[in-house]
């Protein structure tokens, strides 16, 4: 199963097969994260997914993550905003939570990235 074409969880599935010189056998298209996690649970195959998708609860017993050679896979995730123009106060408190919270999300920022107005990078990478 894999999510619609354009999706960045499909261009990065597509990436991992391409990669590694494999073909990718597509049986299901879905149209969002919940619906493929629901198919996976129903017996309908395997799939690809962010972490961050998954809300693990180690009460449900429909899904398990594999140990996969290769895997995680990571993926760059960018905070951007309109260039020139002063942020609301909601989106600034947004990108501080963000800031603060980094490890939470098992975020990455050995890559580095944009500089922001205080100095610190707005670009991280997060494990999918």
């Amino acid at each position: 199963m894999v999510r619609e074409r354009g999706s960045g969880t499909r261009m990065t599935t597509e990436k991992v097969f391409h990669d590694h010189e494999l073909s990718l056998k597509i049986k299901m298209e879905l149209g969002s994260n919940e619906a493929i996690k629901q198919a996976v649970a129903g017996g309908l195959g395997l799939a690809l997914l962010s972490r961050s998708t998954l809300n693990h609860d180690p009460e449900q017993e429909e899904l398990a993550v594999l140990d996969v050679d290769g895997f995680p896979v990571m993926r760059a995730w960018y905070v951007v905003r309109q260039k020139g123009k002063q942020m609301s106060v909601v989106a600034d408190t947004f990108l501080e939570f963000l800031r603060e919270h980094l490890q939470l999300f098992s975020f990455h920022q050995s890559q580095g990235g944009a500089s922001s107005t205080n100095g610190r990078s707005d670009r991280a990478a997060i494990q999918s």
